[in-house]
């Protein structure tokens, strides 16, 4: 008999650790596939914590549910039933993760959404809305509600909040970057770098635009700025393609030897060139360095024979018959630049995009040889 009452009031004594342990398990199961422990570690000590203690019940059944039965409780408010306010917070914060879960990052805002207008103090809930922006790829949105959750006193992971702040500030530069895109292939070279500047001055890491920004400045002949860029663009990582290296190395050699970007300064230029030219006869470098300020002064005729007697020094100088081709086509004489275009592409030269389909409409050519010619068909 006295073992018997032994057994008895053991097994009385582990009842409430046995419950309380089924309660842990069942509260935190929806969130372990998460992995939010230490979200839900942060939450107790919000105002969930006075939820749990007041409505225990209801608070089970709301985690308890799948989404159907969630979307019914909802459907009955909507009835003119009425819930307590928390019951229905608790509906749009469980339909939340439910769609979370799902992958359906865009009703997961929403729901979130509804929970913030009914208690807009819960700081736990921006954060995991910033988690749905985040996966909508909403950087700035997230940001602003990691910051919120932040103000109201959630512990944030500073790991998070530097992804978004990075990919906020990606984001944002990535508009101008596309803007600058667009502008380059419309050859509205001017705009191009303003709105590249503009997309470096809010994320001076992005390589890529100091890589296109350089392509820019090479097609405007500002080479000094073009190398400057291309390098930098180098130096972070940009895999550079051997056909500009190659245009960058024809570049630098025209490069050196004067300032090109004021129409002042030609006259000195051509001057300084000519009596380099009289020393140096057989240097075709020389030559396509005079042309080139032949060629700002609109003196086509004399840009041309200087870059064919460079040509005829040197007949694989690629860039002098792209810069030949493009005086050909200021003179009207369509044919002889489309010539020199395709030379200078065949000798690893990039041709300007625009040339070529200004070129095309004038010839009425329907591809340009090395163009991927099925997307005519």
């Amino acid at each position: 008999m006295t073992k018997i009452l032994i057994l008895i009031g053991v097994i009385s004594l582990n009842i409430p650790s046995v419950y309380a342990r089924e309660h842990s398990a069942h509260s935190h199961g929806s969130f372990r596939q998460w992995n939010f422990e230490r979200e839900i570690a942060d939450l107790h000590h919000s105002e969930e914590r006075e939820f749990r203690r007041s409505h225990e019940m209801e608070y089970r059944k709301v985690w308890a549910n799948d989404r159907v039965e969630s979307v019914s409780i909802l459907f009955h408010t909507a009835q003119g039933f009425n819930p307590s306010e928390k019951q229905v917070f608790y509906q749009y914060y469980h339909l939340g993760f439910q769609d979370m879960n799902q992958k359906n990052y865009a009703q997961a805002v929403v729901d979130f959404t509804n929970a913030i207008e009914i208690k807009p103090q819960m700081n736990a809930v921006y954060y995991f809305r910033a988690i749905a922006y985040s996966r909508k790829n909403e950087f700035s949105k997230a940001l602003d509600d990691v910051n919120k959750a932040d103000e109201l006193g959630y512990a944030v992971n500073p790991i998070f909040n530097d992804f978004l702040n990075k990919n906020a500030t990606r984001q944002a530069a990535e508009v101008y970057y596309s803007l600058g895109f667009n502008d380059m292939h419309q050859e509205k070279f001017t705009q191009a770098i303003a709105d590249f500047t503009k997309a470096l001055e809010i994320d001076p890491t992005y390589k890529m635009i100091y890589y296109c920004r350089g392509v820019v400045y090479l097609r405007m002949d500002e080479f000094n700025k073009a190398l400057t860029d291309i390098n930098i663009a180098k130096k972070k990582g940009v895999l550079i393609s051997p056909v500009l290296i190659n245009e960058i190395e024809q570049h630098q050699s025209i490069g050196q030897g004067g300032d090109y970007s004021s129409p002042d300064n030609f006259p000195q230029l051509i001057a300084d060139f000519t009596q380099a030219i009289k020393a140096n006869p057989k240097d075709p470098d020389l030559y396509v360095k005079r042309g080139l300020c032949y060629k700002k002064q609109h003196n086509y005729v004399q840009a041309i024979a200087d870059y064919t007697q460079a040509i005829e020094i040197d007949p694989k100088f690629a860039d002098a018959y792209r810069r030949r081709g493009s005086s050909y086509y200021n003179l009207k004489e369509y044919d002889k630049s489309w010539a020199d275009e395709i030379k200078a592409q065949e000798l690893g030269v990039i041709v300007n995009a625009g040339l070529i389909r200004a070129l095309k409409k004038e010839l009425g050519k329907e591809y340009f040889p090395g163009e991927d010619e099925t997307k005519n068909l």
